[in-house]
């Protein structure tokens, strides 16, 4: 069906797959291009060398800080020593990697900006440069039905964080390392509550697909639109669960009906659906008009499950 890119998560650890080689090597017989999200934990010397072996394109490594202090404020309750077994995971794939001469692969520390890390960044480019990494990439924070609510930025603390971003962006491109940057200052420009100022155009371009064969729009809506053990994957992208979908995501009344089953804030799309927003609203005349309902009325479509 034409897909080109499959990105490998969790709700937990892929490492843990008992059979996630299995699924990278029929990935790449494909000619998939791999993105593998990961906390590092679970990476040795036999694990890194897989890894290099697998074909994977890029591996996300998630750390949400620079040292031991930033660790224990970011995860509370965790082993602190998950901290050096992290650095120790990506630094075992790094060495590897310039051993075996294996630049294809890159290495990417990741993680979101919260109040106890966000004057850290350069900690954590620092420690990225250490440990041989090809770049690092942040996200904006979201906590999830209240819980560590406390840990969210204020708009002061975005304010003062937009700036440094500019700075830690000369001091990324100095060091030779790729960056998400300019996607990140767009995300914070465009807010919290995008989805309640453009249409999200996922159900085009992006789905999730779960270990039990759920399928759903992405990671942050909960909506089921088939199953793989009933259906094949082109039946439910073209069926009308996800039709539906796709006609209640670009009309204000639908998206915000699906707030209680979709958690749209820091909308991981954002950037996509600005950008294709965009271009809708150059090639479709109106478009930007009939979205913002100040002057057209629509029906609310139908949404997956309801008569």
């Amino acid at each position: 069906m034409g897909t080109r890119e499959v990105i490998v998560s969790g709700e937990g650890e892929p490492l843990l797959h008992p059979r996630l080689f299995d699924i990278l090597a029929s990935l790449k017989k494909r000619e998939m291009t791999i993105q593998l999200f990961t906390n590092g934990t679970l990476i040795d010397e036999t694990m890194a060398a897989a890894l290099l072996s697998s074909g994977v394109d890029t591996l996300k490594v998630s750390l949400w800080a620079g040292d031991p202090d930033e660790y224990r404020r970011c995860y509370p309750g965790v082993d602190p020593d998950n901290f050096e077994k992290t650095k120790q995971g990506i630094a075992a794939v790094t060495r590897l990697k310039t051993e075996q001469h294996a630049g294809r692969m890159q290495v990417i520390m990741t993680g979101p900006l919260n109040r106890y890390n966000f004057r850290g960044m350069e900690g954590r480019i620092a420690l990225a440069c250490e440990l041989g990494c090809d770049g690092v990439a942040f996200a904006p924070y979201k906590h999830w039905s209240g819980e560590f609510a406390e840990a969210q930025l204020s708009p002061d603390d975005i304010t003062a964080l937009t700036r440094d971003l500019l700075v830690q962006k000369r001091r990324l491109e100095t060091a030779g390392l790729s960056h998400n940057i300019d996607d990140l200052l767009l995300q914070y420009r465009l807010g919290e509550d995008s989805w309640n100022t453009m249409p999200c155009y996922a159900g085009w371009y992006a789905a999730r697909i779960r270990a039990d064969g759920e399928v759903m729009p992405c990671c942050r809506c909960y909506l089921p639109l088939g199953n793989l053990e009933a259906s094949s994957f082109n039946e439910i992208w073209n069926g009308t669960a996800y039709r539906h979908f796709r006609t209640a995501a670009i009309r204000r009344p639908g998206l915000a009906a699906m707030q209680g089953a979709c958690a749209c804030q820091w909308c991981l799309w954002a950037v996509n659906n600005h950008h294709t927003h965009r271009l809708v609203t150059r090639l479709v005349p109106g478009a930007g008009r009939r979205w913002s309902g100040n002057r057209y009325a629509y029906e609310r479509s139908a949404l997956p499950g309801e008569s």
